[in-house]
């Protein structure tokens, strides 16, 4: 995905993408288990004909919202802890 598809980067914590061509958009964030481990991802999807980059960036924030009160409750104290071995 461009930066221009978004209209600029996902913020941390997203990511998104065009669907290379079979016509659809979508962004996604982690949520995270007790220990910040990687629990799910919960993403949005839509037509590109009507998810465009601004469509897409309106939904970050909610999506954010959502996966943070997820993970929170499941247990995630905000804290990720580093990847062994990386």
């Amino acid at each position: 995905m461009t930066a221009s598809r978004l209209a600029g980067p996902p913020p941390p914590g997203a990511a998104g993408g065009d669907g290379r061509g079979d016509g659809l958009r979508a962004v996604a964030a982690p949520v995270w288990g007790t220990r910040g481990e990687l629990a799910a991802i919960i993403g949005v999807q839509g037509p590109a004909s009507r998810f465009d980059g601004t469509a897409m960036q309106a939904a970050v924030a909610p999506l954010l919202e959502q996966t943070a009160r997820v993970s929170g409750q499941l247990g995630w104290n905000g804290l990720v802890k580093e990847v062994q071995g990386r």
